[in-house]
């Protein structure tokens, strides 16, 4: 049975569609199992296999019979392929968030937004950006406690978690709790603006 596996992936990896099908099909129910057990963030479940199979067919395009037995090989495959999906997704969820943040450590002065606003906005883009950040302002200021406004701070500035704990003679612990009320505050801002 391994010969013929190995005689089938070799014509897989010639491009051979037939082969490459066969494998499909056989490794159908591994794609599954993977699938269900990982949330894609905006995604259907449909998505997440679609990543699933980029990776079985990233397997069979690298597959080295010296090294491993394919079926381990594309176990890998498959689940880094999906992993790497969802850490995808969840970067481009955050990235609104992230800028948000970024750009509140610059409008402490209203002089400095101007200079953080890019010379490549167009006027419109460009007000209504400096709008959002004065808004972003205006929002932190009401909704954060002092000791998140002052986590924050550190945040921005590029600080990790244990160095803002070290600083605020903080334990780790406080230090993260605060960072996540942060972000939901956050995101409860982005989205009361989406709608």
């Amino acid at each position: 049975m391994e010969e013929n596996i190995n005689t089938i992936l070799k014509k897989a990896q010639t491009g051979d569609s037939e082969a490459i099908d066969w494998i499909l099909k056989e490794y159908s129910k591994i794609l599954s199992f993977n699938a269900q057990k990982y949330y894609l963030i905006g995604a259907e479940q449909e998505d997440l296999l679609q990543e699933g199979i980029l990776g079985l067919l990233k397997a069979i395009k690298f597959y080295d019979e010296t090294k491993s037995s394919f079926s381990s090989f594309a176990f890998l495959c498959i689940r880094r392929e999906m992993i790497s999906a969802i850490r995808k997704a969840n970067t481009q969820k955050n990235s609104i968030l992230n800028e948000a943040l970024t750009t509140s450590s610059m409008i402490e002065d209203s002089s400095d937004i101007d200079n953080y606003i890019s010379s490549e906005n167009n006027p419109e883009e460009a007000y209504l950006l400096k709008e959002e950040i004065k808004e972003f302002k205006n929002f932190s200021d009401k909704n954060f406690s002092k000791f998140e406004k002052e986590v924050l701070k550190y945040l921005i500035r590029g600080y990790s978690y244990r160095e803002i704990a070290k600083i605020l003679s903080k334990n780790l612990k406080s230090i993260d709790n605060t960072i996540q009320r942060i972000r939901k505050k956050s995101e409860d801002w982005i989205n009361k603006e989406e709608i």
